[in-house]
């Protein structure tokens, strides 16, 4: 049901210093972050947080309300899973590689990936937001970073089997 990304911490770690800097220097955000290497999450914590929701919430269909919903889903379920976690939680948006398939030429697949400029004008300018549905897309993932580097995604899995 649940999505939770597996990468070694220093490729994030490094991706996600990255992302902090060009949200600071292109974006005049300064976003506080301060690094737990403590773990946060259990073994069990896909199981854990899908039965906090359906306690929290009553059951609905979790790939009706979450497939294709990544920026929208996980800002209106940041205080819930900031709250299971009891630290600090990043809202994060990026993409996606596929490291198991591959172009012919060697090169990870990428998904949900947008350029920085069109990233830039999306959150600086809101009539990028405004008028015909198809500018408003943009080809990005949005998930929940713990200040462990810990990952929680609840909507991959839900867009993945909606996709296939």
């Amino acid at each position: 049901m649940w999505f939770f990304k597996k990468r070694t911490k220093n490729d994030y770690e490094k991706e996600f210093l990255e992302a902090l800097n060009f949200s600071r220097k292109m974006l005049n955000d300064n976003i506080p972050f301060k690094f737990n290497r403590k773990k946060v999450l259990s073994d069990n914590a896909s199981s854990e947080i899908s039965n906090k929701i359906l306690e929290e919430y009553g059951q609905f269909d979790f790939n009706k309300a979450f497939s294709g919903q990544c920026t929208t889903a996980n800002c209106l379920m940041f205080e819930f899973l900031k709250n299971f976690c009891k630290c600090d939680i990043h809202y994060t948006i990026g993409y996606l590689t596929d490291k198991i398939n591959k172009y012919e030429n060697g090169e990870k697949i990428v998904i949900f990936k947008e350029n920085r400029e069109r990233i830039i004008k999306y959150v600086k300018n809101d009539t990028v937001r405004i008028g015909n549905p198809e500018k408003r897309k943009i080809n990005l993932h949005a998930w929940v970073t713990l200040s462990s580097l810990e990952i929680i995604d609840i909507t991959l899995s839900a867009t993945l089997s909606s996709a296939n």
